[in-house]
């Protein structure tokens, strides 16, 4: 008598978790993929978001400095870019350096990507003031 409520138990498992497969995933947002482009008082970041996770970005200051950096990223469900510098060429002081992480809020919207809430290794007020905000597709 006991093995009957266990094959029923069994079965009833099993149909739950092959219903639970047919659902579909939470997805996460498209990636950034592509050059995106923001200028703001004078300062110009260039992004550039890979297809297999990889990024770029060069900043130009209005005072001559500048920094290159390269990277892998990943994006979660909720539309949050987290990345690495793998790489950073910089002549800003108390620029990035390689090994930094970051993250930041992003929403791709037509040929506008909008950038929010970075937080990260050196992320301070200043650099929050030039990351985020609206970036052009090029």
């Amino acid at each position: 008598m006991l093995r009957f409520p266990a094959l029923l138990l069994a079965c009833v498992t099993m149909t739950m978790t092959v219903g639970a497969a047919d659902k579909p995933a939470d997805k996460a947002p498209a990636k950034p993929i592509g050059t995106w482009t923001r200028e703001i008082s004078g300062h110009t970041l260039t992004w550039t978001f890979n297809e297999d996770n990889s990024f770029k970005l060069k900043v130009n200051l209005s005072d001559g400095n500048d920094a290159e950096v390269e990277g892998n990223y990943g994006v979660t469900k909720d539309g949050t870019l987290f990345a690495i510098m793998t790489k950073a060429k910089t002549s800003i002081e108390g620029g990035p350096e390689k090994g930094d992480l970051f993250s930041f809020s992003f929403k791709v919207s037509g040929k506008e990507l909008t950038l929010g809430d970075a937080a990260g290794t050196k992320i301070n007020d200043q650099a929050r003031g030039l990351v985020e905000g609206t970036y052009a597709k090029k």
